[in-house]
């Protein structure tokens, strides 16, 4: 369902997103992106689908989004 009366559904979480895109819209240059991608896939949380495109295919519902940042910034 769509719309206002949408719910999320952790089951059907899919985020397709490549490195230009999240720098574009970050403002943090591509490379370091590519590097935080990357290393995200190494570590299970997204999956590299082939030419600079990666999926994080569930919903981390006890991720720390704060604790996360300053993980991949490290």
């Amino acid at each position: 369902m769509r719309g206002s009366q949408a719910t999320f559904a952790p089951e059907d979480f899919c985020a397709r997103l490549n490195a230009s895109t999240i720098a574009d819209m970050t403002g943090i240059p591509r490379e370091t992106v590519r590097r935080k991608l990357i290393k995200l896939g190494a570590e299970g949380f997204l999956i590299n689908e082939g030419l600079g495109v990666y999926v994080m295919d569930r919903y981390w519902s006890d991720l720390d989004i704060v604790e996360a940042l300053a993980w991949i910034l490290r």
